[in-house]
């Protein structure tokens, strides 16, 4: 993975590790500026809520200070209805009572037929059939409850008239307006403040009865709701009496506005409870939040662009002379400064072309030195090889002719080494198995005095298309390494599947070294350090494949031939 990949993935990483951290921050920042909104909203409600107690608490005394009246008032209009019909104007029987009460008759299916209150005439009263019925022989109270058309608060009583028949006669008594006058003043003042509440409602649930009684203290109707309209309240308050039941608010939020809603007990009706409605216009909120995700997406955009910028500048500054000193240091040469600037770039750049000068130096003096020694060894050498070869053979002249196979090996590499990229070659099919079993017989001497057994496995005949000479060398400096640097005494080669396999004990510390020229691990067995080189350049003249393993307590050299096999 080449130098710009890794600051780009850096980069990209690092990238997306701080997107999803503002991501998370910004999240964050909405949910607390959510739940802040939500709060808010919550402490209005309950301080509407107990402000509605407090004005339900006074209706409740008022109504514990009028039962009793008000139910001698009913039994007054019983023993007049003794003499006179149902049917007449009642406008006669309210003479003889307080103005605060309005008479309430009904035919047998429940319908008010005739009364001293207009907006109730023909409305039905049948979903407390179930209650009146009780009350047939007897006279029926309620507490104070809200009358939808007009907000106001009444007690009724209810028996059948005559005691036993299927008519009712309800008696209404209304209670002060100007406590519901004070409460919707109150409620005023209070949403004036809070300008954000439109609404406010209040459901009488009755759920024995399976109904719900709706009471919008600020903006009565002004007429009786028809009953499609209580239905809609039922169907809408019932299913959110039963949730609440089990959860403390619920909430209900459409475009631009949000419903809550929440449950009390009835302090004036044991038998039924109370729902508070609050609407809340959401323009206002839903208009800062929409600000607030683009400042702060705002700020995540700012960010990126400054990470890419910031990229940039690292790219130019400093990875592309990096990448820059990368491929000088590739190719062996001197590196190019563009920029003459004093800065930490620049100085890598002069340390670098300054050890690489000193490093080429020291290969000009081995090279020069290899020359020199090729130049000085090779008459010596031919002259001591022709000498023992003219001496009778005993143990000594075996010895003498055994290094001399050293120094041939040893002077053989540096001519090899001097004239490595300049040298002809005759590449041909050659037979690698013969060749490699002639090497081994070869060296079996060598390896003998270094008390080394070389053996050798052939699963197949291999033919290759090589120079004979660039094989000879391979094999020759793979034999001679093992014999030197091997711990045990047994070497091993596998001829097998177009690959040659040399294996012995020992253990190579630095593996990607054994490629640079003049590299020796071990400095107590002698050598310049350059026949492993020499080998891997024959490898990669002609692709083949080769790897050295680490495997337990044995080195393996590897070398795959089958790019070059013969066809």
């Amino acid at each position: 993975m080449s130098l710009k990949t890794k600051v780009l993935l850096i980069f990209l990483s690092t990238t997306l590790m701080l997107t999803l951290l503002l991501y998370y921050l910004i999240n964050e920042n909405l949910h607390l500026f959510d739940k802040k909104h939500h709060m808010e909203s919550e402490n209005l409600f309950y301080e509407i809520t107990l402000a509605s107690q407090d004005f339900l608490t006074s209706m409740i005394k008022s109504y514990e200070n009028k039962k009793d009246e008000i139910i001698k008032a009913h039994q007054k209009a019983l023993k007049y209805f003794k003499t006179h019909s149902l049917e007449e104007n009642l406008s006669k029987i309210r003479s003889g009572f307080d103005n605060k009460y309005h008479f309430f008759i009904t035919d047998t299916n429940y319908t008010i037929v005739n009364t001293t209150y207009p907006l109730d005439l023909n409305f039905s009263i049948e979903f407390a059939k179930e209650t009146l019925q009780k009350h047939r022989y007897t006279i029926g109270i309620s507490p104070p409850v809200c009358e939808p058309a007009t907000a106001r608060f009444f007690t009724y009583t209810d028996s059948s008239v005559p005691f036993g028949s299927k008519r009712i006669l309800q008696l209404g008594y209304e209670y002060n307006q100007n406590e519901v006058r004070l409460f919707r003043t109150r409620l005023e003042s209070f949403l004036k403040n809070h300008k954000n509440i439109t609404e406010f409602t209040i459901y009488f649930v009755f759920p024995s009865i399976y109904f719900a009684q709706e009471c919008n203290i600020l903006k009565p109707p002004g007429k009786k709701p028809p009953l499609q309209h209580f239905l809609k309240v039922k169907k809408e308050i019932l299913p959110i009496y039963k949730s609440l039941k089990t959860e403390k608010i619920i909430s209900s939020t459409n475009k631009t506005s949000k419903n809550m809603y929440i449950l009390t007990k009835n302090i004036l009706n044991d038998q039924s409870s109370i729902i508070y409605k609050i609407t809340f216009d959401e323009s206002s909120y839903l208009s800062n939040r929409k600000k607030k995700i683009f400042f702060l997406f705002g700020i995540l955009s700012f960010a990126a662009i400054s990470i890419l910028l910031f990229y940039f500048f690292i790219t130019k500054k400093i990875t592309s002379p990096i990448l820059q000193l990368a491929k000088a240091i590739k190719e062996k040469r001197y590196a190019d400064i563009k920029n003459k600037k004093e800065s930490e770039i620049a100085i890598l750049f002069q340390n670098y072309n300054h050890s690489f000068k000193e490093m080429q130096q020291s290969i000009m003096e081995k090279k020069k030195f290899l020359n020199h020694a090729i130049h000085e060894l090779k008459t010596p050498l031919a002259v001591i090889a022709l000498n023992n070869d003219m001496q009778k053979p005993d143990r000594y002249t075996q010895s003498i002719k055994t290094a001399i196979k050293q120094l041939r090996h040893a002077y053989d590499n540096m001519v090899f080494f001097q004239k490595l990229n300049r040298q002809n070659r005759n590449i041909s099919c050659i037979d690698a198995t013969h060749l490699l079993l002639e090497r081994l017989e070869y060296f079996k001497e060598m390896a003998s005095i270094e008390e080394k057994n070389l053996n050798i496995h052939c699963d197949e005949k291999l033919q290759i298309m090589m120079d004979k000479n660039d094989f000879t060398t391979l094999i020759d400096n793979n034999i001679t390494n093992a014999i030197k640097y091997s711990v045990g005494n047994e070497i091993n080669i596998k001829v097998s599947k177009g690959k040659i396999i040399f294996a012995n004990r020992g253990n190579i510390q630095n593996i990607d070294r054994l490629k640079e020229d003049f590299y020796r691990e071990n400095f107590d067995k002698g050598g310049f350090g350059i026949g492993l080189g020499i080998v891997l350049q024959i490898c990669k003249k002609y692709n083949i494949r080769y790897s050295i393993r680490n495997i337990g307590e044995k080195v393996y050299f590897i070398y795959d031939f089958k790019e070059i096999l013969c066809k």
